[in-house]
Order: structure tokens, then sequence, then C-alpha cells
């Protein structure tokens, strides 16, 4: 049995996006997005927003480079219940942060590799989705 009693949801999506380098090299960017989805099955539907902010540096220091981001996300359901019990509706707010470090100075095949530290807290009205997150992950970024 599907968990959205099979009803189809329809999503629709805005991103603004704004970025500049610095004086001092480093990029600075903002995001704003908003978020409206709809469906037959009523805990599908809210509308949602977030805000972000990313940092990077321009230049290595002692072969790394740090850069981050930080973003707050709310989503408002108007209507939502709980085991047939309508409980005036769901609200969620979601802080969630990142920091990488970019290790520039070792370079393997024309792959670098990129420490991720990310960590998000989830609050809400409806128990069962509030949780807080933690991780820490490698990766590997193409050097060209």
């Amino acid at each position: 049995v599907s968990a959205t009693g099979g009803a189809d949801r329809l999503g629709r999506h805005l991103k603004l996006s704004y970025g500049r380098v610095l004086e001092n090299k480093n990029f600075l960017s903002v995001d704003f997005s908003a978020t409206r989805v709809t469906s037959e099955f009523q805990n599908n539907e809210y509308d949602g927003a977030t805000i972000g902010v990313g940092y990077a540096m321009g230049e290595a220091i002692k072969g790394m480079r740090l850069s981050g981001d930080v973003s707050v996300r709310h989503a408002d359901y108007d209507v939502y219940s709980v085991g047939g019990i309508d409980v005036g509706g769901r609200q969620d707010t979601e802080l969630s942060g990142a920091l990488n470090l970019h290790i520039e100075s070792v370079d393997y095949l024309g792959f670098r590799p990129v420490l991720r530290l990310d960590a998000s807290r989830t609050s809400s009205n409806v128990s069962r989705f509030e949780g807080q997150n933690l991780g820490l992950s490698i990766g590997f970024q193409s050097a060209f």
C-alpha cells in the first residue's frame, strides 16, 4: 500500500541565485527557492521556501581550500492528518550546514579529494518528522 494512497503529485519550483567573486577572490552566493506541491492526497500538499548562503575561498592555503554553506528550509502543510485525525496542518523547519575541505595539493589521475562535514536539524509540530543528521564523507572532484 502506497503511503500517498497512490496519488500523483505535481511540484512547481522556482529558484533565484546570486553569486559574486569578492575583492579577495573568495566567492559568496545567496540562493532563494520557493516550492508548491499539489496532490489529490492532502498530506502531500505543501508550500515551502529555502534561503541559503554559501562561501568559498578563492585561493588555496597550504594546498587546501575551504568552502561551506548554511540554509534554512520551511515547509507548510495547510492540512495534515495522522491516522485519519487532522492535526491542524504541519510545519517543518530545517536548518542545515556543510563545510568542505578541498585538498588541492593531492592530485591523482585528475581527481582531488574533498572532505565534507554536514549537519542538519529538522523541527516539526509532527514529531515523526523531527530529527538531526551529522555526516562526514570523502569524495573526489575533478581537477580540470
